[in-house]
Parts: structure tokens; sequence; C-alpha cells
């Protein structure tokens, strides 16, 4: 069937339904004209959709760490009292020694508790042994030569 013939069987049954004074035109005009809702031209634009959804998170995310640090959770550590001055670690702190590297990736104390969360890379194994096993507990030495107690850790 060409095109011709199948257009003019459309029209014709269309015309058997519809009547000449009816006009269309309007309605399709004002459903054209109506506007996009904000969910639709989200689906229409996907950079668009995740620059809003960057933006949301980046939002969220911001808000949770202000709503934290409100009532003095550190992330990482926990709670902790705010009526004392606290210092921070500002970034990573990474020191290399005859192959043995000690990263401190966080750091939060007050003047009654130290919280230090680090790793370390580069321990040769004891032939036989299978695995690494550091006997020695982990200290701080402050500057005035006095040692910082442990009192529990160890996640592995």
């Amino acid at each position: 069937m060409n095109k011709e013939r199948l257009k003019d069987a459309l029209e014709s049954i269309a015309h058997k339904n519809v009547p000449d004074s009816t006009n269309l035109w309007p309605r399709i005009v004002s459903q054209l004209g109506e506007r996009n809702s904000t969910m639709q031209i989200l689906r229409a634009r996907p950079v668009l959709l995740a620059l809003v959804l960057f933006l949301l998170l980046a939002f969220l995310s911001g808000a949770a760490y202000a709503f934290g640090r409100m009532f003095g959770i550190v992330p990482g550590v926990g709670i902790v009292d705010q009526s004392m001055p606290l210092r921070v670690l500002s970034e990573p702190s990474i020191v290399e020694r005859d192959g043995l590297t000690v990263t401190v990736s966080e750091m939060v104390a007050d003047s009654k508790h130290t919280f230090v969360a680090y790793a370390w890379e580069g321990i040769i194994p004891v032939p036989g042994e299978g695995f690494l096993v550091c006997g020695a507990l982990p200290s701080l030495q402050l500057p005035n030569g006095s040692r910082l107690e442990f009192l529990g850790g160890g996640a592995g």
C-alpha cells in the first residue's frame, strides 16, 4: 500500500467519527503551550539532572557535616566533648624511613584523650611466620619526651 492511499484511508476513517465543524487546533495549541514540569525537564536533559544531583549531594553532605559539628560529632571518631578545645589533623601525614612507611590519616586530641588512625607498610615478614605480627604496643611521644598511655585499639 503506498503512502497516499494509506493517508486517504486514515482521513476517511477520521472524518466518519469527527464532524467537520470540530476544530481541534485550540486544544492542540493549549497542550503544546503548557509548561513542562521540573521532572520532565530533568528527564529530557541528563546533564542537568547530574548537575542537580551533584549540588544536592554537596548540600546534604555539607549540612550533615555542620549538623555533626554542632552536636560534637567528628567523622571517624564519634561524639567529642565540645567544652574543651580540640586539635584535629588537617591532612594525612606520611613518614618513610628505611623502607617502612607510616601514614597517619586522622588525629583528634583534647586535654584527656587522643584518637589516632594510622597504617603502616613495608615490614618484611619473618621467614616461617606466614603473617605479620607486631608484639609492641604503639605509643605517642610528646615534645617534652613523655609518652601517652595506650588504652585500646588495634583494628588490624
